[in-house]
């Protein structure tokens, strides 16, 4: 499956939104031609994109930690199964809305991801954003007061960086027993 992610690349420049650029039309165009299923973690994304880019940061909040939510569940599903051998019953009792999405960031990201890819992630950023999606959805109905656009689309950004590190893991994780076969074979084929 041709995963639509790693088609359409989001970049920031010193625009005041991040761009949505087309890199490989033949290939998504075929993709939609063979009604190939896009991962659900594509269309939070290029939600969150869309609202920002219309200005509406309510629903740009929303949409960025919803798809965190999912990624990480995801993430440290496999991550647990694949790296830890934890059955899905044991997993499943670990995981679940009592350990909710503040404490996963702000605990089991350091336990479960490398220095090297944190560093690229502000997690009092992601805090952050994830407090006002509570805010919005338990308390207020929209932003708090006084949150500036700055601070809102910062915390987005953060936000988009971790799930785009949490999607690149996990999907590593998912493909490491292809890779040793594939290596082992080469090895073999090769005498290396």
């Amino acid at each position: 499956m041709i995963k639509f992610i790693a088609l359409l690349h989001v970049q920031s420049r010193e625009q005041e939104f991040p761009v949505l650029y087309i890199s490989n039309w033949p290939e998504i165009k075929e993709a939609i031609q063979d009604n190939l299923q896009s991962p659900l973690e594509n269309e939070l994304l290029t939600n969150t994109h869309e609202f920002l880019r219309v200005g509406n940061n309510k629903m740009a909040i929303l949409e960025s930690v919803t798809c965190l939510d999912i990624m990480l569940s995801q993430y440290l599903k496999i991550f647990l199964t694949n790296r830890k051998n934890l059955d899905t019953k044991r997993i499943g009792k670990f995981l679940t809305a009592q350990f909710g999405l503040t404490a996963r960031i702000a605990g089991l990201l350091d336990l479960t991801l490398s220095k090297e890819s944190l560093k690229y992630v502000n997690i009092e950023g992601v805090l952050q954003a994830i407090k006002w999606r509570n805010d919005i959805v338990h308390k207020y109905g929209h932003l708090p007061s006084g949150v500036s656009n700055n601070d809102l689309k910062q915390a987005i950004e953060d936000t988009l960086n971790l799930i785009y590190i949490l999607v690149r893991e996990r999907d590593q994780i998912i493909a490491e027993p292809s890779l040793i076969g594939i290596s082992e074979n080469i090895a073999k084929k090769y005498n290396i």
